[in-house]
C-alpha cells in the first residue's frame, strides 16, 4: 500500500542518515585508531580535533592510537589540554590511548589555565613516547591545586616515555605541583626523558 510504501522510504533515508553520521565520526582522522593503523595527528585543527573529543567524554578516542606526521605549532591561540580529569574521577576524560610523537614537535601557549590540570594532556593514564615539547605555561589559577607540565599536567598509571621537553612554566595558585615532563606522577612510568625547565 502508499502506507507502506512511505514508512519503507522513510526507514531507508533514516538508515542512510545513520551512516553518514558513522562514517563522518569516523572520518575525524585519517587512519583507524588501532596500533597497526593509528589516526594520524597531521595538523593543528587534528590535534585541536583530538582534545575536543576526548574532553567530550568520547571513550572511543580516548583510548585510541595516534601517531603525529609533522611538527605542530599550537601557540597561536591559548591551548586546551588533552583529557582535563584523571582517571581516578571520571574514566572518560582521561587520556588512555597511545600517542606515538614520532620524533616530532609540539608547541604551545597556555597563559592562564582553564583547568586544574595544564599541559599538552591534562591527565594521562595511557601512553605518550617520542615526543618534543616546548611551551609556555603561566598566570594565576583561581582553585585550589593546580598541575602543570609540559607533557602532562597529572600522568596517573600512565607511560612517558623517549621526549624532551623545554619549557617555561610560571604559575600561582594555592597549591601548585610543577615538573618538566608532569606536574604530579601517581603510580605511573616516565622513562628516557629530559627537560629545560
Amino acid at each position: 500500500s502508499y502506507t507502506l510504501r512511505r514508512i519503507s522510504v522513510v526507514c531507508i533515508l533514516i538508515a542512510v542518515c545513520m551512516l553518514c553520521t558513522a562514517s563522518a565520526s569516523a572520518a575525524e582522522f585519517s587512519g583507524s585508531g588501532t596500533e597497526g593503523d593509528p589516526y594520524l595527528i597531521q595538523s593543528n585543527a587534528d590535534m585541536k580535533k583530538l582534545a575536543e573529543l576526548v574532553n567530550a567524554g568520547n571513550a572511543g578516542y580516548s583510548a585510541a592510537h595516534y601517531l603525529l606526521t609533522t611538527d605542530l605549532a599550537l601557540d597561536d591561540e591559548e591551548w586546551t589540554p588533552v583529557g582535563l580529569s584523571p582517571k581516578i574521577i571520571s574514566m572518560t576524560v582521561s587520556f588512555e590511548g597511545v600517542f606515538d610523537g614520532n620524533g616530532k614537535s609540539i608547541t604551545y601557549i597556555i597563559e592562564k589555565p582553564a583547568s586544574n590540570f595544564a599541559g599538552l594532556f591534562g591527565c594521562n593514564s595511557g601512553t605518550i613516547k617520542n615526543l618534543n615539547v616546548k611551551c609556555i605555561i603561566s598566570g594565576i589559577y583561581d582553585n585550589v591545586v593546580l598541575y602543570a607540565g609540559g607533557i602532562t599536567g597529572m600522568n596517573i598509571q600512565g607511560t612517558i616515555e623517549n621526549c624532551m621537553v623545554s619549557a617555561n612554566i610560571d604559575v600561582v595558585s594555592e597549591a601548585v605541583y610543577v615538573g618538566g615532563v608532569a606536574g604530579y606522577d601517581s603510580g605511573g612510568m616516565i622513562k628516557d626523558c629530559y627537560a629545560e625547565v
